[in-house]
């Protein structure tokens, strides 16, 4: 899956600002989120090791990132 969201934010990395580019955003923030989320638990279960806590990190900061992009941005004058 981390291949698959390489290629896709990849290939869309010129985007203009549209609807497209908002669905995409907003998948990959979920998806993000859900991996957090899963990561945490199984973590807090004793299921992964210390190199646990890395990876749950990395969904976090990935979620974080791509909700600052769902932000309504200012528009500059």
């Amino acid at each position: 899956s981390l291949i698959g969201n390489l290629m896709l934010t990849w290939f869309a990395r010129n985007a203009i600002e549209s609807e497209t580019r908002r669905a995409i955003i907003l998948g990959l923030c979920v998806y993000d989120a859900i991996g957090f989320v899963v990561t945490l638990i199984a973590q807090i279960a004793g299921v992964l090791g210390p190199l646990g806590w890395f990876a749950m990190a990395i969904y976090l900061f990935f979620a974080i990132g791509f909700g600052y992009f769902l932000l309504p941005q200012k528009k500059v004058a």
